[in-house]
């Protein structure tokens, strides 16, 4: 779908550009959930990579609320995976890259979809968060102006902030999406 094409599009420059800094291999770890969105990104991410000249090393699915991670980790040690790809919900994402460091596992760059969703989530992870880039639903630099309100993106950030106390977070994307659709809908004045 549209969403895979979109992340993978995106991710694979930064791949690019960590192998040409840093001299990486070129081959990928890949870790994706036994779910509609891990078999989404399982399918897109070969029309990326492979083309790219990179080689995906994909085990099966795993099972969400899996814990042990070990036979993941040794294949991506024993595949010299210097680069890391995956969608797996956060706390799965957590319990893998845990394990993965205590094994040894440390690729130069990993990036995923919905692996860390919420600030709360890299904090959980520490120092084992540095050098993930992860896709994100919605950001202040999002364009549009609210149909409701009148708020940019960036207004409606720091209005969060304001009333929070707390960093914007991705899912104001629900309320953008609810914005997207009635700016869409607005566009067609057939309707």
């Amino acid at each position: 779908g549209t969403g895979v094409n979109d992340v993978c599009g995106t991710l694979l420059p930064m791949w690019n550009k960590i192998g040409s800094q840093a001299g990486t291999d070129m081959t990928v770890a890949g870790l994706f959930a036994g779910n509609v969105d891990g078999a989404a990104f399982r399918s897109g991410w070969p029309g990326y990579a492979g083309p790219a000249g990179y080689t995906l090393v994909d085990p099966p699915a795993y099972r969400a609320g899996q814990t042990n991670y070990g036979p993941f980790v040794s294949k991506f040690r024993t595949g010299q995976c210097e680069l890391f790809t995956g969608v797996a919900p956060a706390a799965d994402f957590a319990a893998f890259w845990k394990q993965a460091a205590r094994q040894g596992f440390k690729p130069k760059l990993a990036t995923g979809a919905g692996i860390l969703p919420f600030p709360a989530d890299a904090a959980a992870l520490g120092p084992l968060a540095s050098n993930i880039a992860v896709s994100a639903w919605w950001t202040p630099n999002m364009t549009w102006l609210s149909a409701l309100t009148g708020q940019t993106c960036p207004q409606l950030a720091a209005a969060y902030t304001a009333a929070t106390g707390a960093p914007w977070v991705q899912s104001l994307s629900n309320y953008s999406r609810s914005e997207e659709h009635t700016s869409e809908l607005q566009s067609h004045h057939d309707l």
